[in-house]
């Protein structure tokens, strides 16, 4: 799965809840393999572009794991995950209404469990950036202010100590931009959205993967500069990200930029 194999990871899992299903019939013992399995063939299907499929596995395995972690809380993360997981697959099968529920419960899991260990952080961190694009997708943008900002707040330490969570919070950063100019927190807007571009301009020239999160951010500022008077600094930052890059991907970002306009 990690090479990018995505097509050949459905089948071995699909044989791995067939498995544990009559297993976990036959003895509840089994039941929380069988829950792994069908969360992870939900993120599978998904992968590969079963939408459907991907809620109804993860729905199932919502209504294994809650009885489990009623009847012991060492089961409430995995609970939380596939509540997280239920709730980006609702929106990305269109049920927006759906997607928010699921998603408050989750960041409700992980407050706790991130105050007791702060192994959980991540996990609260990225349950608060879904809950923030939830609310913002059935337009209760007030609401989606805070739990971006408490997202991004986490992950600005989490960062400092460790390099991997570097996209991780120019990815709240530039929600949170987002978030603030869709309450007319323009001025606000732009700060967010300036550090998501300096930050995803330095994971591109390591990593071109991070090219179309790069366009994104310059996209956006350049939204947020028109809005505040500053139309005429856009050029400027485009130059200054395109100036850092090797020639291919000072092409491949032009390129991504000429299909946003």
């Amino acid at each position: 799965r990690e090479v990018g194999r995505r097509q050949d990871a459905v089948a071995p899992t699909e044989e791995a809840a067939a498995i544990y299903r009559p297993l976990a019939e036959a003895n509840p013992a089994f039941l929380p393999d069988l829950a792994a399995a069908l969360n992870n063939l939900g993120i599978f299907y998904r992968e590969v572009g079963r939408r459907q499929d991907a809620v109804a596995s993860t729905e199932e395995a919502v209504r294994l794991r809650r009885p489990l972690a009623e009847a012991n809380p060492v089961f409430l993360p995995d609970l939380a995950s596939a509540l997280n997981n239920l709730g980006v697959f609702y929106s990305q099968v269109g049920r927006r209404q759906d997607a928010v529920a699921p998603t408050e419960e989750a960041a409700a899991i992980y407050r706790p469990l991130a105050e007791a260990n702060p192994a959980f952080l991540p996990d609260l961190a990225a349950a608060l950036t879904n809950l923030g694009n939830r609310y913002s997708e059935v337009g209760r943008r007030q609401d989606a202010v805070a739990p971006t900002e408490e997202a991004a707040a986490i992950y600005r330490p989490l960062a400092e100590a460790n390099p991997a969570f570097l996209p991780d919070l120019a990815s709240a950063l530039n929600n949170l931009g987002n978030r603030y100019r869709e309450v007319g927190r323009r001025q606000d807007a732009v700060a967010p959205t300036e550090e998501a571009v300096r930050l995803r301009r330095t994971l591109a020239q390591a990593n071109p993967a991070f090219l179309p999160d790069l366009a994104r951010a310059l996209n956006n500022l350049g939204i947020g500069y028109r809005e505040v008077g500053r139309e005429a600094e856009i050029e400027a930052v485009w130059g200054q990200a395109l100036a850092m890059l090797s020639i291919e991907a000072r092409e491949a970002l032009q390129a991504l930029r000429a299909e946003n306009h």
